[in-house]
């Protein structure tokens, strides 16, 4: 009677693990693809600041000057695309 119960313990214990390692994997590939979303969004986002820089600086070149707030902005967007690219 007592091999039973020591049989049924052990079997609980391997599938306790085996649910814990599943649980691991799927957290770990959750996060994975949560990372990789962000990174991809974060990416999106500086080229998307790159191009109006860019831009910026194509009428600033190009044309009779920038105002005060285009100026800022353009100073702004340099700070954030030189600290992405650190």
């Amino acid at each position: 009677m007592i091999k039973g119960k020591i049989a049924v313990r052990k079997n609980d214990a391997v599938m306790n693990s085996l649910i814990r390692r599943a649980n691991v994997k799927r957290q770990t590939d959750y996060t994975a693809r949560i990372k990789l979303k962000d990174d991809q969004f974060r990416a999106m986002d500086i080229a998307t600041k790159q191009q109006e820089l860019d831009r910026l600086h194509a009428a600033n070149v190009h044309g009779g000057g920038l105002d005060a707030i285009r100026f800022n902005r353009m100073n702004v967007l340099k700070e954030l695309v030189a600290k992405y690219k650190k």
